[in-house]
């Protein structure tokens, strides 16, 4: 009779915890999750912070947490379950009641785009390990990861044709006379430009800034059509960055800039056209489109996008950043420079690839995709 009632007494505890961890496990549970920064440049960190709070009596001896994060975030803790695009973080707590939980987790973000956290998924056992039961929080979390621009070193014979031919042709030169301000040292600034003792007093590379002798505007224009038969990733991220570098030295140089890319916005799945600007925010907002290019989305043809020069402006210089030379944009490049505007292609091509870009025009040849990135 004493073992029955025994079996009795254990199985009604069994039922009852399972009851009420069932009912209550979820209540005044809360669990947030945010970025520390919402932009950062290719091979930032960034910091995870997540707060877990238990609001109540009843403890939660086994709580799993798990999170989805894109695969290019590379963690300080180690790696975690990987697919394809993204990886899979699992954290197990034994969590008092009334108690509060606060972490902060470093990762490197490896490649540019514009990354949202997927709702978190949350499981909970019982004091005998039974269960689970589960439920979500919404993230509601997002950070931009926006294109390294280039250094001056990783683009060697570029560099000095892309900004010496323009400026000799249309006289985009920096009036040493007139002198614009102080600011912080860029990786496109001239070496005789550092001005040394404004970098001894505040600790930083500051450069000086002069504005140019005649006021012109660069439309900078990447397309993203593929090629080959096959993408080449390395070197689209390059012609990414080398966008980002162009619209950085410009504006730095006090040098109005427009953009316009065929590549579809990740998240609206159109394309960004942008009006001349010369502003801080006006370079954040070319970053910004340049990071929410989805390379995996089908680009329209650029010659099909509308008022893409925006306007006839015989002042503004074109400079058209493209691996493909198909016959449609051969011929809108020739009647934009017959109408007598000055404009530069620039063709990247990958380590070994032949060049199939037409001859006899101001092209720029530029072995890229040699730069490393997961996005790659």
């Amino acid at each position: 009779m004493q073992v029955i009632l025994a079996i009795l007494v254990i199985g009604g505890f069994v039922l009852l915890q399972r009851k009420i961890y069932q009912k209550y496990w979820a209540r005044n549970l809360s669990f947030k999750f945010s970025f520390n920064r919402k932009t950062l440049y290719e091979g930032e960190r960034v910091l995870i912070m997540e707060e877990l709070e238990n609001r109540k009596f009843l403890p939660l001896p086994w709580l799993e947490i798990n999170i989805t994060l894109p695969r290019s975030f590379i963690s300080e803790r180690g790696k975690y379950i990987q697919s394809s695009e993204t990886q899979y973080r699992t954290d197990i707590f034994a969590l008092p009641g009334n108690k509060r939980l606060v972490m902060e987790t470093g990762y490197i973000c490896a490649a540019r785009g514009f990354y949202r956290i997927p709702d978190i998924k949350a499981e909970s056992f019982d004091l005998l390990m039974g269960g689970p039961s589960r439920m979500n929080f919404a993230a509601d979390a997002s950070v931009t990861v926006f294109p390294r621009p280039l250094a001056v070193s990783e683009l060697e014979v570029p560099y000095n044709k892309i900004t010496g031919d323009i400026a000799m042709r249309r006289f985009i030169l920096p009036d040493p006379f007139e002198f614009r301000g102080i600011r912080e040292y860029q990786p496109y600034d001239s070496f005789r430009d550092i001005n040394f003792k404004a970098s001894a007093r505040t600790g930083e590379l500051m450069s000086n800034v002069f504005d140019p002798t005649v006021t012109q505007e660069i439309l900078i224009i990447l397309n993203v059509q593929k090629y080959s038969h096959v993408i080449n990733y390395p070197v689209c991220e390059d012609a990414i960055r080398l966008a980002a570098f162009l619209a950085g030295y410009y504006i730095g140089e006090g040098i109005p800039v427009s953009f316009a890319t065929n590549g579809r916005d990740c998240v609206s799945g159109g394309e960004a056209m942008l009006r001349s600007g010369l502003s801080r925010t006006h370079l954040t907002n070319i970053y910004e489109a340049l990071a929410r290019i989805d390379l995996s989305m089908i680009p329209k043809n650029l010659t099909e996008l509308p008022n893409l020069t925006f306007g006839n402006t015989d002042d503004r210089v074109v400079i058209v950043i493209s691996g493909y030379g198909g016959a449609d944009l051969v011929e809108w490049y020739d009647k934009i420079t017959a109408e007598g505007r000055t404009a530069m292609w620039i063709a990247p091509r990958g380590t070994g690839e032949g060049q199939d870009v037409p001859t006899g025009r101001d092209i720029v040849l530029w072995e890229a995709g040699r730069l490393t990135g997961a996005n790659e």
